[in-house]
Formats: C-alpha cells, sequence, structure tokens
C-alpha cells in the first residue's frame, strides 16, 4: 500500500521478529537497507567532494588527517552494500 510509518524507517530492527514468519517484512527490511545505503552512499561523496567545491568558490578547506580515508572507505562500503541489496531487493524474473 505504500504507508509505511516512519519509526519503520527509523528503527527498521524492529521489523526483524516478523521476518520469519511472513515475507513481507523481510522484503521491506531489504528496501531500508537500500535505502540507508543509497543514503549513506550519496552523504559520503558529497562530503568527499566537498573540499573540491570549497576550493572552486575561492575559499579553500582541508579536512583533519585521516577523514578523507574514513569517508572513501565508507563510501566504498556503502556502495558495495548498495549493490548487494539491489540485487536481493527487486523481484527476479520467472523463467518461463
Amino acid at each position: 500500500d505504500g504507508k509505511e510509518p516512519l519509526w519503520h524507517l527509523v528503527m527498521p530492527w524492529r521489523l526483524l521478529r516478523r521476518v520469519f514468519r511472513d515475507e513481507t517484512p523481510g522484503h521491506r527490511l531489504r528496501g531500508y537497507g537500500l535505502m540507508w545505503c543509497a543514503c549513506l552512499a550519496t552523504l559520503s561523496g558529497v562530503l568527499i567532494a566537498a573540499p573540491a567545491f570549497a576550493y572552486l568558490a575561492g575559499q579553500p578547506f582541508v579536512p583533519p588527517f585521516g577523514t578523507s580515508a574514513v569517508l572513501l572507505t565508507t563510501h566504498r562500503v556503502s556502495s558495495a552494500l548498495l549493490f548487494v541489496f539491489l540485487l536481493l531487493h527487486f523481484p527476479k524474473k520467472a523463467s518461463s
């Protein structure tokens, strides 16, 4: 129906109890994982590019030491998980 309560989005682990009884909560959890990974990958990508945008705007900015390594690792992991959740979330076509 597309009507999800906000607390499912903020606290998706509350659906774990229902996953083993019904397929729908499991599908919803994979969808939430997909969405969270997409948000994390987008946010980390923007933060990685922020120093370049600041430089082009004429306000050079150098992030603290080690920040770029953490952001790059976060971006890589979330992008890989995004791909996995994408494959798991969308239904497979039935072979005929």
